[in-house]
């Protein structure tokens, strides 16, 4: 159960990340207009179930290179392991950021970070992450 329960957060990030990517800017760069347009997009989507617990709720850009993304847990208290969780979650989105060669889809360099809270707002954790491969 919990091996599984690991496999859908881990999937719920590939997914937003990639619906993130699809919706890039013409000229790429990574300003923060264009951060702000990448954001837009994003939360046209959101809020968005992208798992059985996981939802991507909004996305936000921050001056000068941040895009962070915003979700919640339905059922953290399922979550046992939370330091494992985030580790494989991170793992995950670092690999699908290399995956996709994020360093050629923007100019500058951009930062990932992304927020996870339970149902009333408490924190589970959050990491940031950049992309490492061209």
């Amino acid at each position: 159960m919990k091996g599984r329960l690991v496999h859908k957060v881990v999937l719920g990030v590939l997914c937003a990340l990639v619906l993130s990517c699809k919706n890039e800017t013409p000229d790429n760069s990574a300003d923060l207009d264009n951060l702000n347009l990448l954001v837009k997009e994003v939360n046209k989507m959101a809020p968005r179930q992208l798992d059985e617990i996981t939802r991507l709720d909004s996305a936000s850009a921050t001056a000068p290179n941040i895009i962070n993304y915003y979700y919640t847990f339905k059922q953290p208290d399922t979550l046992t392991n939370t330091a494992e969780i985030k580790r494989l979650v991170q793992q995950g989105a670092q690999a699908n950021m290399d995956g996709i060669a994020a360093k050629k889809i923007f100019k500058g360099p951009v930062l990932f970070h992304y927020v996870y809270h339970d149902t009333i707002g408490k924190p589970v954790f959050e990491f940031t992450i950049k992309p490492t491969k061209e």
